[in-house]
């Protein structure tokens, strides 16, 4: 096995097969919660003869520190535009978001979102009082939770889903982060971490930044107009399928291939990234400021000062090998695909399965 630190990432998750744990990877996830939403909006556009409308910015209590609005804009404006619904900056009409945590029946950690159709004037359209009500959506699963919120913890694979939620619950209650050195990391002893590399240019040369806890929050300066690469650490005895999301927006948001989301680090390695996925060739470079220079991008919100990077991990094997020893007894669950200025990246495809979330890792930044 090749121990050797890796310059760019030469592989990334193009089909997986999901290792369920003892709950569905998919249940109660942003693009199940946004779908929902999306088809209230609808119904309450086709009722009163709109065509078009507008998607502000999501935001969430300030005291969250959170950034992941962008991600919840993105999956609402794919699933409007399914429906037929036109969405356009110049709009009769249009949607105010808000997201912030809470707990569910059973006092397990949920985000909720909710929000309200407005004239161009910000006024709450009278027609649609009684129907706001209906634009809520709940996401559940952790891997969301922990990219909307910007969230680091680490978790045990053989806790059980209730032993999770309270790491869950105690990560957006107390946060807390290991910095040391240039790396990010959610515990001393985690053998996952991340670091921050910018530079003036989108080749480089890039510098590793200088990451400060802030009350349980990692931060590190990057000056506007700068760019920055993500680097994602694994030092564990097992590949790791990564899920790097950039203020919610999953790294994959304007790939070329629509089903992807996990990169492959395997292990005792690291693996850079350097961009929004295009294609398997190309990336967009991550520049502050600019999302990416594709056209979806361009309907997205601004979003605030505040940007967030984090990165999920969960183990990885190959579909023929058993999981490592340590993941959390399942069976497995359906077959399924998961797959600034450009720049050069090269991807292979392997096919994983992925075990339960072991880790998360989120660095803020300010973007102004």
């Amino acid at each position: 096995m090749n121990f050797k630190r890796f310059a760019i990432p030469l592989v990334v998750l193009l089909a997986i097969t999901h290792w369920t744990g003892e709950a569905s990877a998919s249940s109660g996830s942003i693009d199940e919660a946004m779908k929902s939403m999306a088809k209230n909006i609808k119904e309450v556009m086709d009722r009163f003869q709109y065509e078009s409308i507008s998607i502000g910015e999501f935001t969430s209590p300030p005291q969250m520190v959170s950034s992941g609005g962008t991600g919840l804009a993105k999956s609402l404006i794919s699933h409007l535009e399914e429906t037929g619904i036109k969405v356009s900056r110049r709009a009769p009409i249009g949607f105010k978001g808000e997201y912030f945590t809470d707990v569910d029946a059973e006092g397990k950690p949920i985000a909720k979102v909710e929000g309200r159709i407005v004239d161009e004037r910000g006024r709450s359209l009278l027609s649609f009082t009684s129907l706001t009500k209906e634009l809520k959506a709940v996401v559940k699963d952790a891997s969301s939770i922990a990219s909307v919120m910007g969230l680091t913890f680490d978790s045990d694979p053989n806790q059980s889903e209730s032993a999770q939620q309270d790491k869950l619950q105690d990560a957006l209650k107390h946060p807390n982060v290991v910095v040391s050195n240039h790396a990010v990391r959610s515990s001393k002893h985690s053998p996952y971490a991340v670091e921050v590399h910018t530079s003036t240019s989108p080749h480089g040369p890039f510098q590793p930044g200088t990451p400060v806890n802030d009350e349980g929050m990692a931060f590190v300066a990057i000056e506007q107009g700068h760019y920055y690469t993500v680097e994602l650490i694994n030092d564990s005895s097992h590949d790791a399928a990564v899920v790097l999301t950039i203020d919610g927006l999953n790294v994959f948001a304007f790939s070329e291939i629509k089903y992807y989301q996990h990169f492959i680090v395997p292990a005792r390695s690291h693996s850079m990234i350097r961009g929004w996925h295009r294609n398997n060739r190309t990336s967009d470079s991550f520049e502050v400021t600019n999302y990416s220079k594709s056209a979806a991008a361009t309907l997205l919100p601004n979003g605030g000062s505040l940007g967030t990077i984090t990165a999920i991990f969960s183990a990885a094997w190959p579909v023929n090998q058993a999981p490592p020893p340590d993941e959390r007894s399942a069976k497995f669950g359906s077959r399924g695909t998961a797959r600034g200025q450009e720049v050069s990246a090269k991807y292979r495809e392997v096919e994983r399965h992925v075990g339960v979330v072991r880790s998360s890792v989120s660095i803020r930044y300010e973007k102004d």
